[in-house]
């Protein structure tokens, strides 16, 4: 991208020294400030992309939330004062009361797949911020490129693009979410030839259904994820109907196919 085409920042100047980012203004700037550290390929650079992508979409949510009703914004509805929202001296509604509130109160409703990426991207964000983290490079730009779409699809649904300078980014975001998805089409095409014939599943690291079953331990050939068997079945959210299976006692999940719904063993890789 050339400097011109750079993330368009718009904040609003009170004084010289005083700059002011609105709450849909200020998501915008993170998930673009995401993409700006993912075209660099040093672990610092990656760590800053997964905080400030899952800032921002977690700010788009909150300004939509927001339209709704100030209050929905805040943890303690009956202890916090609209003051408190404006001077920034209050607690925050968690991720999961706002995805509920949105759903619930706002009558958002959230692709399941998106939910999904969301609640994956929320897990290395809490453990770069809070602990340590292991990811790999192609984990991080297929989950920004999912993140980007999502972004994208979102915006066109909720967001009054009527501003030159919103929609001035939102541009800038879909010349991103191209970019990105040329890395993950390359990245695919690369690991395709060692998909075939294989039992794969979803893979709950970098979300692409590249993760082979049934030879050895669960691993993703797209961006190099490993884990026992149980570990990846919960991992990978696949118990909302389990069963065991009868040839080698592992965790098994039901999914649909075209010939109709077939369970899938993440120990032995049988399919019936």
């Amino acid at each position: 991208m050339s400097k011109d085409e750079s993330l368009p920042r718009q904040p609003t100047v009170a004084t010289s020294d005083v700059h002011e980012f609105g709450l849909l203004e200020n998501g915008l700037d993170y998930v673009l400030s995401a993409a700006e550290h993912c075209r660099k390929s040093d672990a610092r650079a990656l760590k800053y992309a997964i905080l400030h992508l899952f800032a921002g979409i977690e700010l788009l949510l909150k300004d939509r939330l927001r339209r709704e009703h100030w209050s929905l914004l805040v943890a303690e509805v009956d202890k916090t004062k609209r003051s408190d929202l404006d001077s920034g001296t209050f607690r925050s509604v968690d991720s999961s009361a706002l995805l509920g509130r949105l759903r619930d109160v706002a009558k958002v409703e959230i692709a399941k797949n998106h939910l999904l990426h969301i609640e994956t991207l929320r897990r290395l964000r809490n453990q770069a911020q809070h602990f340590s983290v292991s990811f790999s490079q192609a984990e991080v730009r297929s989950q920004l490129a999912m993140g980007m779409a999502f972004v994208a699809e979102f915006c066109r649904a909720h967001v009054d693009a009527s501003p030159e300078h919103i929609q001035r980014t939102l541009d800038v975001i879909h010349r991103e979410l191209s970019s990105f998805n040329e890395f993950v089409m390359a990245r695919l095409t690369e690991v395709n030839p060692h998909l075939e014939g294989k039992v794969i599943w979803n893979c709950p690291r970098c979300s692409q259904d590249a993760m082979i079953l049934g030879e050895g331990d669960p691993h993703c050939a797209f961006c190099g994820y490993s884990a026992k068997p149980w570990d990846a079945f919960f991992a990978a959210k696949a118990d909302d109907m389990f069963t065991e299976c009868h040839k080698c006692h592992g965790p098994c999940a039901f999914c649909d196919t075209v010939d109709g719904e077939v369970s899938v063993c993440f120990g032995c890789g049988l399919v019936c």
